[in-house]
């Protein structure tokens, strides 16, 4: 009888470790399944934002490494997790630092390549605006309510810049809305009584700088009389 009942506690026992090793294997597995799934979806929310960029005309210039093996890797996972479950314990290489990792890498250089394009396409569609000549002109009464458009719009625009837009067709009509409203301020600012050497001096200014020409009797009394004449400097242009 007590032998009986030895070997029925003796095979609860391995029974239960038997249980107790498949619910830690069952753990272990769904871990890397959570982690795979993250990596996949950050891939695949890059990729498809870098995709609506390129449909919006915005180039995201990637090209992925002859290197790079995430792919093929990608496959051989597939191919042996749909004949075995378990093959995803010992593909053969790594799981984190052979494919997590790189797949993580191959995420960032996505965003990071969608990131310089759009970058790139609001600095190209955006007006040239120097912050130091604007607040010099908010000196100015009747220019100070346009400057805070101008400034306004300056500063929502370099907001959109900062980061990826995650709706890419939403974000490039509020960029053409907030150019468009910039530049009809800024050709307000710089148009109607203002002198056209005066226009052609501040908008020289505002982009790569004005030549010493530009800088007639007429702009230097128009800028000393309003106390403008302070906020410029003269630089000798850079060798290219």
């Amino acid at each position: 009888m007590l032998l009986e009942k030895a070997d029925a506690l003796g095979k609860r026992i391995t029974e239960y470790r038997k249980l107790k090793e498949q619910a830690h294997h069952a753990q272990a597995f769904e871990t890397r399944a959570e982690q795979l799934q993250r990596s996949a979806s950050g891939l695949d929310a890059a990729v498809a934002t870098m995709k609506a960029l390129n449909a919006a005309g915005v180039t995201v210039a990637f090209k992925m490494s002859s290197k790079d093996q995430t792919r093929s890797r990608t496959m051989q996972l597939l191919e042996g997790f749909a004949s075995d479950p378990a093959y995803i314990d010992d593909p053969g290489f790594d799981l984190r630092y052979d494919y997590a990792v790189p797949l993580s890498g191959l995420t960032n250089g996505v965003k990071t390549a969608g990131l310089t394009a759009w970058q790139a396409n609001v600095a190209a569609r955006r007006e040239k605006v120097s912050t130091d000549i604007l607040n010099a002109l908010r000196a100015v009464a009747e220019y100070r309510s346009i400057v805070a458009t101008v400034q306004r719009c300056q500063e929502q625009i370099e907001n959109l810049a900062r980061t990826l837009p995650a709706d890419v067709a939403a974000a490039e009509r509020e960029l053409t809305d907030l150019a468009e409203q910039q530049r009809a301020a800024w050709q307000k600012l710089t148009g109607g009584e203002l002198p056209d050497s005066v226009i052609l001096f501040l908008r020289a200014s505002m982009g790569d700088g004005a030549e010493l020409r530009l800088l007639s009797p007429e702009v230097l009394e128009w800028l000393k009389s309003r106390s403008l004449d302070t906020a410029f400097r003269i630089k000798p242009r850079q060798a290219s």
